[in-house]
Order: structure tokens, then sequence, then C-alpha cells
């Protein structure tokens, strides 16, 4: 939903008066990128980076994600829940999804997380996505998934 600040700050961007951090934060923008074998086996030790750190004086506000899993021979094993976090896998900004929808599933998943509503935030912090423990391979394993981050940044 637009608000009157944003429907303001694109008025004025169409006609050339708002600087362009001040219009970055007017809209809503979004990330994709894909998991593969290893990196879905090493989600709690070494979280993705889906939205990279905005910089100095910038906050990213975490909207939504779509996390679609593609199941393939074998589901993996272990892991715990899923979800977007702020850091190298610092505090979750996100719903979870557990280990049996999402890698864990014997069938392709998509999923949707939300904000968890009030929680933190990070100066100049990226996105990633995290596991809570790593998955395994039971002998044949071989899904891969996708993340899609709903986003904004906002000047701090």
């Amino acid at each position: 939903m637009i608000t009157s600040q944003d429907r303001r700050y694109i008025e004025d961007a169409i006609t050339n008066k708002v600087a362009t951090d001040h219009l970055l934060e007017a809209i809503i923008t979004t990330a994709e990128i894909s998991l593969s074998y290893d990196q879905i086996l090493a989600l709690n030790t070494s979280p993705v980076e889906i939205v990279p750190a905005p910089g100095a004086g910038k906050v990213i506000e975490f909207v939504s994600a779509i996390l679609a899993t593609y199941f393939n021979t074998a589901a993996y094993t272990g892991g715990d829940v899923v979800s977007i976090a702020i850091g190298g896998g610092g505090n979750s900004v996100s719903s979870t999804v557990s280990t049996a929808n999402c890698f864990g599933a014997v069938a392709n998943r998509i999923t949707m997380l939300s904000a968890s509503g009030p929680g933190p935030c990070a100066e100049d912090t990226a996105l990633v996505i995290k596991a809570d423990a790593d998955f395994t391979d039971p002998g044949t394993a071989a899904g891969t998934g996708k993340v899609i981050v709903t986003y904004r940044i906002h000047q701090v």
C-alpha cells in the first residue's frame, strides 16, 4: 500500500524535486537468488546473502519472501527451521519454515515468509537466508531452491 508520504516522494520525483535516496525509500523492490546443493547443506554455518548491505546510514526493511524448494531424488535430512535474517545469520526478521515444508519435503514446495513484526534492525547490514541447523544428504539428495525477497531501503 502506498502511503501519502510515498505518494509525495513519487510525485516529487516525477517533477525532479527529490533526491534519489528519498525516492529509494518509496520503492519496494525484490531480489532473487538460487540455492545450490552445497549452499543448502551449509545454510546454518554459511548463511547465503540475498540483499547486500545498503551502505552507511541505511537499513533494509524486510517485507516478505517466497522460498521455492525443488525436490530431486531424495529429501535432505537434519536441518531445522529456515528464515530470513540480518547479517551473517543474525536475528531472524521473518517467519520460519520447518524442514518438512522446505528442503526436507519429498515434493516441490513454495512457501511465503512474512515479516516477524517488531524486531532487530541494523544499519548497513545484509539480508541472508539461514537454517538453525545444517541440512544433511542421506546419500542421494540433489534438490535446489530459490528465494525471492521483497524489501525496501531507508535512510537512518
